[in-house]
């Protein structure tokens, strides 16, 4: 029986892409520069819009979370590559002249502290010398493959991207590893964390993108977390419950058609249309082993005010 998969088990010609006019299709070795730069819709951004389109429009911030995020995924998945992207700042502080100095020293990289390169290095290799990170980061398939399709959302044709941290071959069928540091202990933990950071978008986004870009289908385990926790350095991994990711594409689709709405409009809206609404919701949704008060049933004396 032929392997389905064999092009993208095998190295493929590696292709340049285009940026300004990205084609659909999977591309190796490209530089993250290059794949940020590529005129498509990707998941980060589009998420903003389940906060409000005006959010949406803020441009791309490089925060330090983000920052440290690259930093771990280097060193876990290219850290030959570290060299060349990354330079370690020794200095107590990002500030002053000598920060000033090195960052103009080593224009066109990225710039980490000597604590969190140390930190980020241990996370990468407790994942790696992992038993899960064995079964996952090894063996056939290829680390950091940029993926391009292309779809039509309520007859606006749109162009659309993602880069996979992993793409391992299992079983013959592709399975997307994504990288996590975390501080959740156990899955129900990281079900929270995962919830709050709209995960369930993210896990159907990159599952679309390999549907598209290699013809194939994908089911709800077929997208794992690799999850390291930050404190222990233990790594576990997780798939979503189907239900989860029928409600990541809901919510997918769903910000790709307001988007498409707002290009059409030109019109961009504050959260709750920049109108004053009512706290609906005040109070957070019950979990699992919380114990609900019945606040309507309490009889409460009122508090006294001293003379």
């Amino acid at each position: 029986m032929a392997n389905p998969f064999k092009k993208i088990m095998k190295e493929p010609k590696r292709r340049k892409l285009n940026s300004r006019n990205p084609k659909p299709g999977a591309y190796l070795g490209v530089p993250a520069d290059t794949y940020h730069g590529a005129n498509a819709l990707n998941n980060s951004s589009l998420k903003k819009m389940l906060t409000s389109p005006k959010h949406f429009q803020l441009p791309r911030e490089d925060r330090p979370a983000l920052l440290y995020g690259r930093l771990y995924h280097e060193l876990t998945l290219t850290p030959r590559q570290f060299k060349s992207n990354w330079a370690i700042y020794e200095g107590a502080a990002r500030r002053g002249k000598a920060w000033e100095e090195f960052q103009a020293e080593h224009a066109g990289k990225d710039i980490c502290t000597v604590k969190e390169h140390t930190e980020a290095k241990a996370l990468a290799k407790a994942v790696r010398q992992s038993d899960l990170g064995t079964e996952y980061l090894k063996g056939a398939g290829h680390n950091e493959v940029s993926l391009v399709w292309h779809e039509e959302v309520d007859g606006m044709p749109l162009t659309l991207k993602c880069r996979t941290d992993r793409l391992a071959i299992r079983d013959w069928v592709p399975c997307v590893v994504d990288l996590k540091g975390t501080t959740a202990s156990n899955k129900d933990e990281f079900a929270r964390e995962a919830a709050k950071y709209h995960y369930e978008m993210q896990a159907a986004w990159y599952m679309r993108g390999v549907e598209q870009a290699l013809e194939v289908t994908l089911s709800n385990e077929d997208f794992v977390f690799l999850a390291v926790e930050k404190s222990t350095l233990i790594t576990c991994a997780y798939w979503l419950p189907e239900d989860a990711v029928h409600y990541g594409r809901q919510k997918m689709d769903g910000a790709l058609r307001r988007y498409v709405q707002c290009v059409r409009e030109n019109r961009w809206p504050a959260p709750n249309n920049g109108k004053a609404e009512e706290l609906t919701n005040y109070f957070p949704s019950p979990f699992e082993g919380m114990e609900v008060v019945d606040m309507a049933g309490l009889e409460v004396e009122p508090l006294g005010v001293a003379a």
